[in-house]
């Protein structure tokens, strides 16, 4: 064979490696890089979204018939545009109060506000230890202190490790009184309810590292456990209370003397403490777990605490009754909703906002994304 023969092969091989490689690379990209539950749709919606947020002031929203309970403008200037109020409120540790806002003004589908990039609820959620963290609420509640008097919880959580409790019951303000249970609790990936001194109920087994949503109700005379708006058990019988003129609290991520088998304090997340002073049936189970982690309450009429947890522990039922938190820490980085990263259309279109950060203007993009 001549040397230009076994040159002019060796440029092809080499041309056919280079093809095989550029292949190669082209495929790590896509597969890194396109999103494989989903399609990019227009941004018909998004765009539509936004020219409302933009268009309407939060003072004038805010004062109007629209929110589910009146909290001003959350710190917020009432003559910013609502999607400006809520790049700030979201900034400036106010999440709580924007995801209210946001999930009242498009109440028809998934929504929700990116700025630069960052989902902007995960800037502001309550991230607990394990160890020494939880939040418990300023004042007691003494309606609870009453053995027949119906009422109902619900709360959301995403566990990293399999055993802990989700939400105690205090018959006192200190956490290590003589009243202490736990009344929503994981142990060993399975959720427990209970009401003292009934029995610790199993309602199904967590997803770890995803986000559960937990309904207890209690008519006064027996108690059901929903998890993820499935009825996970029932149990039937009066609860009892310590009695006098105290008040009930009902920490979240505290552990517990008294438990259905871990007693741990929780590591993870947890979100969107509600208390009503109803029992809930089947459906408002269902419709809370369907709004997801920073839905609104079903019902306003019978809230009586609403603890979100974005970004702070204020109570947003219209009460004032504030937690305070230990060791508590906000912001759950790369986060997005389950229904975002599997949705299959995407709308998003964003603009450059100056917002006044903790006293410093700051350049950011921020952008309306919905999905179905």
């Amino acid at each position: 064979m001549t040397r230009n023969m076994k040159a002019f092969i060796f440029t092809i091989d080499a041309v056919i490696s280079l093809i095989i490689a550029s292949l190669a690379v082209s495929l790590l990209l896509y597969v890194h890089f396109t999103p494989s539950n989903y399609y990019q749709s227009s941004s018909g919606e998004a765009s539509s979204l936004m020219q409302s947020l933009l268009q309407v002031s939060i003072g004038g929203y805010s004062a109007g018939s629209n929110m589910p309970a009146s909290f001003g403008t959350c710190g917020a200037k009432p003559s910013d545009s609502v999607i400006a109020a809520l790049a700030d409120m979201y900034l400036n540790h106010n999440g709580s109060c924007a995801d209210m806002i946001l999930n009242s003004f498009y109440p028809s589908g998934n929504s929700g506000i990116f700025i630069n990039d960052n989902f902007s609820p995960s800037l502001g959620i309550a991230g607990f230890n394990g160890i020494n963290s939880y939040a418990e609420q300023d004042s007691g509640y003494s309606f609870l202190n009453n053995a027949t008097k119906p009422f109902s919880l619900s709360v959301w959580f995403k566990p990293s490790v399999a055993s802990g409790v989700v939400v105690a019951e205090l018959g006192q303000p200190s956490p290590t009184g003589t009243w202490n249970y736990s009344t929503v609790e994981m142990s060993s990936g399975k959720v427990y309810v209970r009401l003292y001194p009934l029995s610790c109920i199993d309602v199904g087994n967590a997803i770890m590292g995803h986000w559960n949503n937990v309904v207890l109700s209690y008519t006064g005379s027996g108690y059901s456990g929903y998890l993820n708006g499935v009825l996970g058990n029932s149990e039937t019988g009066t609860r009892s209370v310590p009695g006098g003129s105290g008040g009930m609290y009902y920490p979240v991520g505290l552990g517990t003397s008294n438990n259905c088998g871990s007693g741990s304090f929780f590591a993870g997340s947890i979100s969107n403490l509600q208390i009503y002073n109803s029992s809930l049936a089947a459906p408002q189970a269902v419709s809370i777990y369907r709004q997801g982690e920073f839905g609104s309450p079903v019902t306003n009429l019978s809230i009586v605490g609403w603890w979100p947890l974005n970004g702070n522990a204020n109570d947003y039922s219209g009460n004032g009754n504030g937690a305070t938190t230990f060791n508590v820490l906000y912001g759950l980085p790369n986060y997005l909703p389950e229904s975002l990263s599997g949705a299959y259309q995407v709308s998003r279109v964003s603009i450059p906002m100056n917002i006044n950060v903790s006293g410093t203007i700051r350049h950011y993009s921020v952008g309306v994304v919905v999905w179905h």
